[in-house]
C-alpha cells in the first residue's frame, strides 16, 4: 500500500505498528478509494451521450401515412424507398439530443414562422437556451435562426430547412397532415421516435 512518507513512518514505525493491522490498512485504503470512485463515476455520468441511448421505433409499411396523404398505387419498390427515407429521417433525429427533437417538434407543431421571443415565451425556455439548441438543428440540417428575417416576419424567426433535406419530398408538412388532429402524436414521432405511428 503506498502511502505519504508521514504515514508510512507512523504505520511501520516499530512502536506503533501494531496499531494498524492489515484488515484495518486495507478498510482505510477502501474507504479512501471509494470517496474518489464516487466522484469519477459522477464526472463520467456527467458526460454521457444521450443521444446514443435513443431507441428508434422504425416505420415498416407507411401504409397509414400514405393513406392519409392520399397516395396509392405505389409500386412495391416505392414504397419500399419511402420506408426507407423515412426510417433514415429517423436514424438522422436519433443523432439529436432530446432538447433538441422537443424544439424541432415544437416548430414542426406550430406551421408558422415564429420569433425566439414567441418561442422563449410558449416554451419557457430562455432565448440563449433556444438559440444553442437551433445551432444544433442548424449543424444537422433541419432548422436555423433568421437574424435577419423578411419585413413580415419577427425578429429572430425560427425556420425549418427546405424539403430538399429529404429529397423534395414535404415530410413535416404530410406529418402534419396525417397528426395535426392529434399534435402530441407528432411529438411521439419526432421526440419519442416513434416511427411506427406512420404504419
Amino acid at each position: 500500500m503506498l502511502l505519504c512518507p508521514k504515514h508510512h513512518t507512523r504505520i511501520d514505525h516499530v512502536n506503533s505498528r501494531s496499531k494498524y493491522p492489515a484488515p484495518m490498512l486495507r478498510r482505510m485504503k477502501s474507504k479512501h478509494e471509494d470517496r474518489f470512485r464516487a466522484a469519477a463515476a459522477y464526472i463520467e455520468a456527467q458526460f454521457t451521450d444521450h443521444t446514443r441511448a435513443a431507441t428508434v421505433h422504425y416505420a415498416t409499411t407507411l401504409d397509414a401515412l400514405h393513406a392519409a396523404i392520399g397516395v396509392d398505387k405505389l409500386t412495391p419498390d416505392e414504397k419500399h424507398d419511402d420506408v426507407a427515407m423515412v426510417n433514415t429521417i429517423a436514424d438522422k433525429l436519433a443523432e439529436l439530443t432530446l432538447p433538441a427533437r422537443s424544439l424541432l417538434s415544437f416548430l414542426v407543431q406550430a406551421d408558422a414562422v415564429l420569433g425566439i421571443a414567441e418561442v422563449s415565451r410558449r416554451t419557457r425556455r430562455s432565448q440563449s437556451e433556444i438559440s444553442s439548441t437551433m445551432e444544433e438543428l442548424d449543424r444537422l440540417g433541419y432548422a436555423y435562426l433568421e437574424r435577419e428575417p423578411d419585413e413580415d416576419e419577427p425578429r429572430g424567426a425560427l425556420k425549418l430547412y427546405a424539403h430538399d433535406s429529404f429529397d423534395g419530398w414535404p415530410f413535416w408538412d404530410d406529418l402534419r397532415s396525417f397528426l395535426g388532429e392529434h399534435p402530441e402524436h407528432i411529438a411521439r414521432v419526432i421526440v419519442d421516435l416513434e416511427f411506427n405511428l406512420l404504419d
